[in-house]
């Protein structure tokens, strides 16, 4: 789901003329994926081959750590947004946690990413996309069948029951 009207809104994130949406790594998500996941992921070659999409190589673990990483690095973001006093540099915070929650859905999806962008794009003013992410989120969290894995890392994001209560109050 693409609810921005501009096509290169986020970093890293693009919206190809077909519709078709793209992600990459942005340099300070490689070096802060490279120093939260470690030994593990010794070469560039290697982060950008756990980036891929489910279905393909990557092994549903290392993707849930790789979206993991996303996720710790852009509630960073949202910290750095929440303590900055300049207007622009909280925009540009906010644009880059809703980037690396993007990245981290399309990398692990659940529906607990989506409810934080849609949360994001509140606090940035964006009332209208948000109202469009939080009805997506209620909507994937109806239709969501998590792994146990799936189910653990939702968990640890957000209670998932309060999170559908604050969405349908949004959306009223």
């Amino acid at each position: 789901m693409w609810p921005f009207k501009k096509k290169n809104l986020l970093p890293g994130v693009n919206k190809r003329p077909g519709g078709q949406v793209t992600y990459e790594l942005s340099p300070a998500e490689k070096e802060y994926l490279a120093k939260y996941l470690g030994p593990s992921l010794p070469t560039e070659d290697e982060l950008e081959y756990w980036h891929s999409q489910p279905g393909t190589a990557a092994p549903e673990q290392m993707r849930a750590r790789m979206a993991d990483a996303l996720w710790h690095y852009a509630g960073e973001q949202a910290l750095r947004a929440r303590s900055s006093t300049s207007e622009s540099k909280k925009e540009e915070y906010l644009g880059k946690a809703s980037a690396a929650l993007m990245k981290a859905e399309q990398v692990f999806p659940l529906p607990a990413f989506t409810f934080m962008l849609a949360s994001f794009s509140d606090m940035r003013g964006r009332t209208e996309v948000a109202k469009k992410l939080f009805a997506e989120f209620l909507r994937m969290q109806r239709s969501f069948e998590p792994s146990p894995l799936a189910r653990d890392m939702a968990g640890r994001i957000l209670d998932v029951t309060e999170a559908v209560k604050f969405a349908e109050s949004k959306l009223r």
